[in-house]
């Protein structure tokens, strides 16, 4: 790991314009590496810019912390780079230009020194990138960005990328590979990276404050099984140089309205498990539902609920029953489900095989027409059978 913290302080020492991305599901770990980065970056006297990849939802849950500004975060990556028209003043020159929009059509007017331009002294030609290094957090490949990546493969050819990540299934593709399966958390390996190279940033109360939260959260509130000594230790260094544990706690852990409470009650009775899909799933009756005021409001923020939980889950599903009368005075039952799922190549074929309503973060709400609970568990498993 050593070898690829100093490739990362040559990259990141070298660099002056920085673009840091992460996945649109991206946790609080993932964010709190991605807000490290951006301040040391502001420290650093560099300029720096976030893609809002759908991280709205997450930002909000860490509003009690230092916040990176507004105008640094870019909804879409339109001029990352520039493109050069060259002209060739041996025999001629350009005494005057000017541009107009023509219809659909950019005109460059140009008015040459001597009479009539020779086509072939003209060159287009690719300029450089905006940006000079890519940071990418908690991505296993650039690919998972999707149409991000897809629009812009020759931004993540070309630029130099550190790449942080605890991932066992992370393809090592930046210049510098932050990548260490045993870390629990992100943040865990980007202390690492800061006490070494720089230890005065790494001290600041603000930075401790956002490491420690990322911790706490991969962590679980330091009660995940992967917690280890060296976590211990960095948490009581992070509280040394000024974070404030119960602060991170209280936003973090915030009571819960008691209806939830037994809601999720309800569900981790009712949990299953299949380590080969990482996918977790509950089931809930329509009588279940009725004992606890329910209403399907609730679930986006369970399934979240189980996500910081379970943090080796990927896909997080709950089905339930919903009962409706008919204007006859009828009881119709419903089978439907709210689903999270963070496997970027499931996202576009899934609302290809079931109607769905997707939102912003990749939660998604299913129905299932003439199917009971069983069946549509059923359907759904074979789905992910056939595209995992």
């Amino acid at each position: 790991m050593e070898k690829e913290f100093k490739k990362a302080q040559k990259l990141f020492n070298k660099s002056q314009d920085i673009l840091v991305l992460a996945p649109a599901t991206a946790n609080e770990d993932i964010l709190s590496a991605v807000y490290t980065f951006y301040f040391l970056a502001k420290s650093s006297q560099k300029r720096v810019a976030i893609l809002n990849n759908k991280l709205t939802a997450g930002r909000q849950r860490l509003n009690f912390l230092p916040q990176p500004a507004e105008e640094d975060w870019i909804d879409r990556l339109f001029g990352s780079r520039d493109f050069l028209i060259s002209f060739d003043l041996q025999k001629n020159k350009i005494v005057n230009i000017a541009t107009e929009t023509v219809a659909d059509k950019f005109v460059i007017r140009l008015t040459p020194e001597k009479s009539g331009i020779d086509p072939r002294d003209f060159s287009l030609m690719p300029g450089n990138f905006k940006y000079d290094l890519l940071v990418l957090v908690g991505l296993t490949e650039p690919e998972e960005l999707g149409e991000i990546y897809q629009q812009n493969v020759d931004l993540f050819f070309e630029v130099p990328k550190i790449n942080l990540d605890n991932s066992v299934e992370n393809a090592n593709f930046g210049q510098a590979n932050l990548v260490d399966i045993t870390a629990i958390a992100r943040v865990e390996i980007l202390s690492q990276w800061l006490k070494k190279y720089y230890p005065k940033f790494f001290v600041d109360q603000k930075i401790a404050q956002i490491l420690l939260t990322g911790l706490i959260a991969a962590t679980n509130g330091f009660r995940e099984v992967g917690t280890n000594p060296h976590s211990l230790h960095l948490a009581a260094e992070l509280m040394e140089n000024g974070a404030d544990q119960k602060e991170i706690i209280r936003y973090l852990y915030k009571t819960k309205p008691l209806p939830f409470l037994k809601l999720w009650g309800a569900v981790m009775t009712r949990l299953r498990w299949e380590e080969s899909k990482r996918y977790l799933w509950a089931s809930l009756a329509a009588e279940t539902l009725r004992q606890f005021d329910f209403t399907a409001k609730m679930l986006p923020e369970v399934l979240q609920e189980l996500k910081k939980h379970y943090s080796r889950g990927k896909i997080f599903t709950i089905f339930y029953n919903e009962d409706n009368e008919t204007a006859e005075g009828k009881t119709t039952r419903e089978t439907k489900a709210v689903a999270l799922i963070e496997v970027e190549r499931l996202i576009d074929l899934v609302t290809k095989e079931f109607p769905a309503v997707r939102r912003e973060d990749n939660i998604f709400y299913f129905t299932f027409p003439s199917l009971n609970i069983d069946q549509a568990e059923n359907k759904f498993r074979d789905f992910l059978t056939k595209n995992l």
